[in-house]
This record gives structure tokens, sequence and C-alpha cells, in this order.
């Protein structure tokens, strides 16, 4: 696209306004007689704007009088247009045709690496590993061998599940899917106890392989010896086994939070400060004082990058630091709204550490309100699995 748009930049080309009952057949015509046509719009009903190449725009008279449209030019663009335009100011036409074969050579480079899948391993991590083989800000696009580097990324990151490299312009586009792990499986023929996983009073024990220790009723510790992998003959005669065993046990999950009825907000002022810089390359060149000029505040960087399209950006841009000020600002809530929110934080602290597909048998909350809080305590009560296999040591 960067390409067809380049060639028809320098061709020359013009924005025409297609006015008449009927502007498809006009546009069909064209198609048929081999006109090229592009960016069409809609305007209006009977109303219709395109870009013709200059040479091809000649062609265009019959055809509007044959579709019976009124044809109108709105502007026009492109290399010859403008050398004809300053045809007598030699210097700046050099300048512009240096300017042009400077932004062709630029394009040739990438000079953007966006990460898309990543949720555990970091974006930098993931650029750093890509650059330590090959693909990194700078680099001539000619030179980079997406599957090479995705073969050799996917070698060295156990983590990665699968790694694409798209290269679009002057930008890398990397997606990734992380791996999840499995929990480490012992094989059959190697010894094993099963100890606890967690703090618990047992509800069931099944016993496949191995020697209980424990027994329905019992508490345990979270490491607790529950199944034995050494089991012993009557005649006395020790072999070690894997241990195997379904254990479900009664787990408990306790958190507890503070609400404050009188506390201090943060609240925006509406007052703005923009700080400028600038970016060459890798290199960032800031203006003035690079301090916040608040002491709280909200910041949104907005960049600005040169680029020639969506997919060509150019490693020149604008960086705009806006700070948002905030002030302090002393709030009071009501009880019944300090104990809505206690009852809310503090099942989403539990929530948090619950197990996937928790069994959850029993959940009670207190709330009792201070002098100056709302303090929520919450237990809830879990039937799950506890049994975990762990190696025999000699």
């Amino acid at each position: 696209m960067l390409i067809l748009r380049l060639w028809n930049y320098i061709r020359g080309y013009v924005i025409i306004l297609v006015e008449g009952f009927f502007p498809e057949k006009f546009i069909n015509v064209c198609i048929n007689r081999g006109i090229f046509l592009w960016d069409i719009n809609r305007e209006k009903s009977c109303v219709i704007t395109l870009k013709v190449g200059m040479k091809a725009f000649k062609k265009l008279k019959p055809i509007v009088r044959k579709t019976r449209c009124r044809l109108q030019i709105k502007d026009k663009k492109g290399l010859p247009f403008l050398f004809y335009k300053y045809r007598k100011r030699k210097t700046f036409l050099a300048g512009c045709l240096i300017f042009i074969g400077m932004v062709c050579f630029l394009s040739s480079f990438i000079w953007d690496i966006e990460v898309y899948g990543n949720k555990k391993i970091s974006t930098q991590v993931i650029i750093d590993k890509l650059s330590s083989t090959g693909l990194k800000t700078g680099i001539w696009k000619p030179m980079v061998d997406t599957d090479r580097i995705s073969n050799q990324i996917m070698i060295q990151t156990q983590e990665l599940a699968w790694i694409n490299i798209d290269i679009s312009g002057t930008r890398a586009i990397v997606e990734v899917a992380e791996r999840v792990m499995p929990p480490e499986i012992i094989a059959q023929d190697v010894p094993c106890n099963i100890v606890a996983s967690k703090d618990g009073v047992l509800t069931s024990i099944f016993v496949r392989e191995g020697s209980p220790v424990v027994q329905v009723g019992s508490s345990v510790k979270k490491g607790d010896l529950l199944v034995a992998g050494m089991v012993e003959s009557k005649d006395m005669v020790v072999r070690y086994v894997h241990a195997m065993a379904d254990i479900s046990a009664r787990t408990w999950y306790e958190e507890t939070v503070n609400i404050p009825v009188s506390r201090i907000q943060l609240r925006i002022t509406g007052i703005i400060n923009e700080k400028y810089s600038i970016r060459l390359f890798n290199k960032i060149i800031g203006f003035g004082d690079s301090r916040p000029p608040f002491e709280y505040y909200d910041l949104e960087k907005v960049v600005r990058q040169i680029s020639l399209g969506n997919d060509n950006q150019l490693p020149f841009g604008i960086i705009i630091n806006k700070y948002i000020e905030k002030i302090q600002v002393k709030e009071n809530i009501s009880l019944e709204k300090a104990k809505e929110e206690a009852s809310n934080a503090v099942w989403e602290k539990v929530k948090s550490k619950l197990p996937e597909n928790s069994n959850i048998t029993d959940r009670k909350l207190y709330v009792a309100p201070g002098k100056n809080s709302v303090r929520a305590r919450m237990l809830v009560e879990c039937l799950e699995e506890i049994g975990l296999q762990e190696r025999i040591t000699y």
C-alpha cells in the first residue's frame, strides 16, 4: 500500500467530485474502460468523491458526457503539481527530493516493535529476547528472518507456547501465547508419599496405594504426611511404592478489612500542564524543567509519531506529557456506605485466595463499626482436595 501511494503521488492525481442521478454508472464505465479509481466515498445520494491519476483524468470527459454527470476538481496532489507550483525555486525542489529519498530510505527499517498476548511474561523481557536474536529497532527489514527468530525464541523460552512475527511497514507485530505450565507429575515407578497441601480437617480418605497415617476427622497442617509410600508385608519386608489416594478436607480462608469513615481523597482540579519532548530514533530530548509541576497529579502520555499511513512510522515524533493537577480533599462517608464497602472489599480479598472451582460450603461475615472506621471479617469454609505427591528421598 505504501508503494502504491508513493507511486500515485509521484505520477500525480486529482481529487474530483462527481454529481449526477446515477454516479454508480460513471464508476462502472470507468472500470470497464480500465481507468483506476480509488478512495471512493459517497458524500450525498447523488454526489461521490474519488481519486484518479493525472493521465487517466484526461479520459473522463467522454464518460462524463455519456453518463450525464457533472465533474468538479476539488484538489490536485502529487509531484507534478508540486514541481509546477515551485518550478522557479530549484533549491526547494531539491530539498523535497532529498526529503522523499530519506523517507523511502528510513521506511526500509523497523522502528517500532509491538507485543501482544503476553500476561505473565513482561513485554520488555520479550523485546530483549527478540533483540538478542536479531529483531530490534533500527534494523534493516531484509535482514530479519522471522521464522529463524521465532524458532530461537521458542527454544530459549519455555513459558511460550507459540509466537508469530509479522512485519508490517516499519512495525514488527509480535503475537505470543503463553504456555500453561502443568504441575509436576511424578512417574508411576517413582516412590512417593502424599502430604497435605494446606491446613484442614479431613473429611474423606480413599487410598489406592500406600499406607494411610491419618484418619477422617484429623486436623492436619500443610506438609503433614497423609499417606506413606512405604508398605510393610506380613513377613516384615518393607517396600517403597508410588502412593495414590483421594483425600478431601474442610479448609478455611479468613480475611479482615478496615474502611475509614473519614478519609483523604484526591480530586481533579481541571488544571493541566503540558511538557513537550522530541523523540529522535531512540533518544528523548526534553524542553524546560522535567520535574512534575504539581504535588499530586495524573499523568497522560501522548505520542505523536510521524508516519506514512498506519504501519509506516518514522523514528521521529513528539511526546506530550499531560500533568492533571489533583488536590487532597477530606471526605466523610455514611456508616451504611462504609459497611457496604467493607463487605465488598473483604469478599474480594478472600475470593482472590480461593482455588479455582472451589466448593464453598459456608461463608460468614462479621461487620463491626468502630470510632473512626468499620471493620469487616469474613470466614469462608471450602471442601477441596488437599493431597499432594512428594518424592521419597532416601
